[in-house]
């Protein structure tokens, strides 16, 4: 655009008519402008036409006359209808019109033949309106049938090259100077796999997918740096489907008429198959060298493990597999065991589950159905099949998208498999496939060659291993191993031992081997003799004695036993012989043992039982009578008790010698354990016998024992049965003899009784007894009678004590002096203890409610004050009632004190720290030691009743009792008398100080309920 027309523009009043005719007059002069206008259209070579408003041709300049090819008188005042069709002509009026009603410039472009020609014309209307008011229409007309043409054969061109591109392999694209696609052809979708909408816009390595390692990139960017032609430049990419394609592109520069570079543009071709074929020759090249340093390493390495992991580094190093492992069965577990993993996809590739149970996710897979079934599995697109689900992740994580898994046998039994896994779908071929299993097949051989190689090498280690044990083990066991070969009657070997056993040199036996029947005992060497000719190709087991040069005697076991070849000959013979000297030492001892009681020598309960039934056969054949006694010591415990068991075991030793001293020949006496013995008096013709014997062993042992510098006494209370009269087994006359013995204890010890039907029959009414009261505790049968204490002065009750109440559904209230023993005998006095703390914490808790306070105190037994844990137990118990634990007194006799004082002395000061009280039950009936009486945190002493019943008339008693208050009041103790019956006792007593007494002279025990009554203010006092 000239400068001129450019600023006439930026002047937006002026009239561009007037600036034509200013410029005309400047150049031609105002009187002449219209001739000079007139002589520059007629000089225009395009055709001119003006039409008025009713279309017909008013002016037309040369050029439209020669182009129209009619003369102006021809043309002018006539309308296009003499001209043209009446189409053609409505559509030139149409078009008028247009541009007279819109003031628009119309164009289009129309054929019109003249001259024998079709010429296209470019047609320009545009309105034309004078200061007069009148209209015109100017048409300029422009010949462009030659770009028409020409835009004709380019269509073609292009009609032609598209054409060509449709039906060719290869595409065509183009770049701009930023080697950014600007074009692709239409099938470069099908032909490369690429969206060709995708890539422009985008450079060629921009594109997704590209395996950079299979082409020198760096190479063909410089290239297109440089501007350079490239022909054939060969890449591989991955499609959206993991499909790969190689592609073969060529491409020139595009330099413009300027010399300036604008781009590239090129052809491209998928070259995949191409390639795929030339991999796959390389692939199987590849394979066979695998193959044949696979069988090079079978041949070289011996070594399982280093043998598979070398068949895994061929397989990747040749086969060019992203991943190969081995994994042998577990015959156990059913699971694939992973020993071998290489390739790249290996580095930190996770241990993978494979089981062969078709029952598990992870055993429907082809490793597992390759092992199940014995065959090789394909599988060329890894995500195609839902049997390698559980292992999708891990795949797509390491690039894994084929894999080819193969049997591993050995013996022909499938042992394992050799997986391995392509980076590309459609990676294993048949070749490949058939290369691989003959692989597999060559690993299957290395495994069952190296098994049996295995297996022989083991046998020739074992060999040696069991000849060099044997060696050994003949060398050091302590029997006389011998190996002998009865075909050629000669000794073979002799173990080391023969020397240490027999005394004698093994040389001279190999030499002289009659030497072994030679030292054999006289009294036994015709026996050996005879089993050594018999057993000649038969086990033998006898034992015998030989004698040593020493002249020591060795008892020996010798057993042999013969060997066979395959064919059942007798080749050898071999055995054992050991020394069992001290065996039979042992065995005699045992004898012993079983028989007679190791502290006093006595028959035991074995030998008693077997001499009785001897006894009581004799008897049967003469018509005699045999007395059975039980003996047992009264009050043995407190020897062991205070003593100690030392002493008292000497103690029992003395009594077995007194006893003895007391029988006949033919008599036996036996120790049964404890402090028991038993008698058996044969051949006695009467009962004076019998009671004679027992009166001799009763009076015997009245005498002191000096034992352990003390002097003791010791009593025994006995019980005998009568054979036949009592019993005519032995089982039955020991268990009558032992009920008359319990009778005799009864009865006050030191006493013998013989049995009765009534001994009997009490002793089945107190197994009775004994099972109900183990059932008494869960039926609620037991209770507690409260026997209040009342002060001395005052007369007021400062607590009670609680006593335990049997009532037996069956037989009615049961004495304590019945059913409390037997509770000290089986044990259950300790869950009985229990509950009577509960129930006494209970009914303090119920008093304590009711406004009532009162002291309550408990007898512990011996077999509860034993209890290592009953201080725990007993404070656990106030604890969960939230009773105080000053309301409750414990009462304990003097030798529970002294039968463990380290143990009593623990447990006192735990529940005296805790704040119950203490005392000293029967006192003055056991030990009176005053030492426990310092040593013991105690509260009070209860004076045994046994002194206050005969205090008013028994001078001694009331002695007792006046040192007992005494002591009592020295030590700072209360002192709390039992068994006040009558006025007389209370006022003696109450003379000599005593604080505290309980008996029936004030109330006898009673339920909790009357004793309520009695704790009532003013009610409970003593008159």
């Amino acid at each position: 655009m000239s400068p001129l027309v450019s600023s006439s523009r930026k002047q937006s009043t002026a009239c561009p008519a007037d600036a034509f005719h200013d410029l005309l007059r400047s150049a031609v002069g105002p009187e002449s402008h219209l001739e000079f206008l007139t002589a520059v259209i007629e000089a225009i070579p395009t055709p001119i036409l003006v039409k008025d408003a009713r279309h017909r041709y008013c002016a037309v300049n040369a050029a439209f006359i020669e182009f129209f090819a009619h003369s102006a008188a021809e043309v002018l005042g006539k309308g296009d209808d003499a001209f043209f069709s009446a189409e053609d002509a409505e559509f030139y009026r149409e078009t008028d019109l247009r541009a007279m009603q819109q003031a628009e410039v119309v164009e289009y472009e129309r054929p019109y033949l003249f001259g024998g020609q079709t010429h296209w014309m470019l047609v320009r209307k545009s309105a034309l309106r004078l200061a007069d008011g009148q209209q015109y229409i100017v048409l300029v007309l422009i010949d462009v049938t030659k770009r028409r043409a020409a835009e004709e054969r380019l269509r073609e061109s292009e009609a032609r090259f598209r054409s060509l591109n449709e039906l060719s392999v290869d595409w065509y694209w183009e770049q701009d100077e930023h080697f950014r696609f600007t074009f692709l052809s239409s099938n470069v979708d099908l032909a490369s796999g690429q969206s060709a909408a995708g890539a422009l816009g985008h450079t060629r390595w921009e594109a997704p997918g590209i395996d950079w390692a299979a082409a020198d990139w760096e190479a063909h960017k410089a290239t297109y740096r440089d501007h350079k032609p490239f022909r054939n430049f060969v890449y591989k990419r991955i499609g959206a489907d993991g499909t790969p394609r190689w592609l073969d592109i060529s491409g020139e520069p595009i330099i413009d008429e300027t010399g300036h570079f604008r781009g590239y543009r090129g052809v491209g071709r998928d070259v995949t198959r191409e390639q795929q074929a030339a991999e796959e020759i390389r692939h199987i090249k590849d394979l066979y060298a695998a193959l044949s340093h696979t069988n090079r390493a079978i041949i070289h390495i011996r070594d399982r493990q280093a043998l598979l992991e070398e068949v895994c580094r061929i397989a990747v190093d040749h086969g060019h597999f992203c991943l190969v492992w081995i994994g042998l069965l577990d015959e156990q577990t059913k699971w694939l065991k992973r020993v071998v993993v290489s390739g790249p996809a290996s580095a930190g590739y996770p241990e993978i589950r494979v089981s062969i149970d078709p029952a598990l996710p992870e055993g429907r897979g082809y490793s597992a159905a390759a092992v199940r079934e014995g065959r090789p599995y394909v599988l060329n697109d890894y995500f195609a099949d839902e049997r390698t689900a559980p292992w999708w992740d891990v795949a797509r994580a390491y690039g894994i998208r084929s894999l080819a898994t193969l049997p591993l046998k050995q013996e022909g039994r499938c042992v394992g498999v050799l997986n391995v896994h392509g980076s590309e779908a459609g990676f294993f071929t048949d070749a490949l496939v058939a290369l691989l299993t003959e692989m597999a097949e060559d690993v299957s051989f290395a495994l069952t060659y190296l098994a049996r190689e295995s297996e022989r090498e083991c046998a020739v280690r074992a060999l040696k291993e069991s000849e060099e044990r044997f060696r050994q083990l003949a060398s050091n066991i302590p029997e006389v191993f011998w190996i002998a070969d009865p075909n050629h009657q000669r000794l073979v070997y002799v173990s080391p031992a023969y020397e240490r056993v027999w005394g004698r040199k093994t040389g001279a036996l190999l030499e002289q081997p009659s030497q072994w029947l030679d030292s054999v005992h006289h009294e036994d060497r015709t026996r050996v003799a005879e089993v050594l000719l018999r057993s000649t190709g038969e086990t033998s087991d006898h034992e015998y004695r030989i004698q040593r040069p020493d002249g020591s005697i060795r008892w020996i076991h010798d057993r042999a036993f013969p060997v066979f070849d395959e064919r059942g000959k007798l080749m050898l013979m071999t055995g054992i012989a050991e020394d069992i000297t001290r065996r039979k030492e042992a065995e005699d001892r045992l004898l012993q043992l079983a028989h007679y009681d190791h502290l006093t020598g006595l028959p035991n309960r074995v030998l008693l039982h077997e001499r009785l039934k001897q006894a009581l056969a004799r008897a049967a054949r003469h018509n005699d009578h045999v007395a059975t006694v039980f003996l047992d010591l009264d009050h043995f415990k407190t020897v062991n008790d205070t003593l100690g068991h030392a002493t008292g075991d000497h103690l029992l030793q003395q009594v077995a010698k007194r006893i003895t001293r007391t029988l006949r020949d033919n008599d036996t006496i036996a120790r049964l354990g404890g402090d028991e013995f038993a008698v058996i008096l044969s051949d006695i013709s009467h009962l004076q016998g019998a009671e004679i014997a027992v009166e001799k062993i009763v009076s015997a042992l009245q005498n002191p024992f000096a034992v352990d510098g003390h002097e003791l006494y010791v009593s025994a209370s006995a019980g005998i049965s009568m054979f036949p009269t009592d019993g005519s087994d032995a089982d039955s006359l020991l268990k009558n003899a032992d009920t008359a013995m319990y009778r005799a204890k009864e009865l006050g010890r030191t006493t013998y009784q013989f049995f009765s039907q009534e001994m009997n029959q009490r002793a089945r009414d107190r197994l009775s007894l004994e099972g109900q009261l183990r059932r008494a505790i869960e039926r609620e049968e037991f209770a507690l009678h409260y026997q209040p204490k009342v002060e001395v002065h005052s007369g007021r009750i400062t607590g009670c004590e609680a006593l335990l109440r049997w009532h037996n559904p069956d037989v009615g209230m049961v004495s304590p002096a019945r059913f409390i023993p037997l509770l000290e005998e089986n044990g259950g006095i300790v869950k009985v203890g229990e509950w009577v703390l509960h129930e006494i914490c209970r009914q303090l808790k119920q008093w304590s409610q009711a406004g009532l306070a009162s002291c309550i105190a408990l007898n512990l037994s011996a077999r509860q004050f034993y209890q290592r844990d009953l201080d725990v137990v007993m404070l656990r118990i106030v604890s969960d009632t939230g009773i105080d634990p000053g309301l409750i007194e414990l009462e304990i006799t003097e030798s529970m004190l002294m039968q463990n004082p380290e143990q009593a002395a623990r447990i006192l000061r735990n529940v005296k720290d805790a704040g119950m009280r203490l005392s000293v039950d029967d006192f003055g009936t056991g030990y009176s030691s005053l030492s426990y009486l310092k040593r013991f945190p105690l509260d009070a002493l209860k004076i045994d009743r046994s002194f206050i019943e005969d205090i008013t008339a028994n001078a001694d008693s009331r002695a007792i009792v006046q040192a007992i208050l005494a002591l009592a009041r020295s030590l700072g103790l209360r002192s709390v008398a039992e068994g006040v019956e009558n006025e007389d006792q209370l006022s003696l007593l109450a003379k000599q100080g005593c604080d505290e007494y309980q008996g029936y002279y004030f109330a006898k025990p009673m339920p909790a309920v009357e004793l309520s009554r009695l704790l009532l203010p003013g009610v409970g006092v003593a008159a």
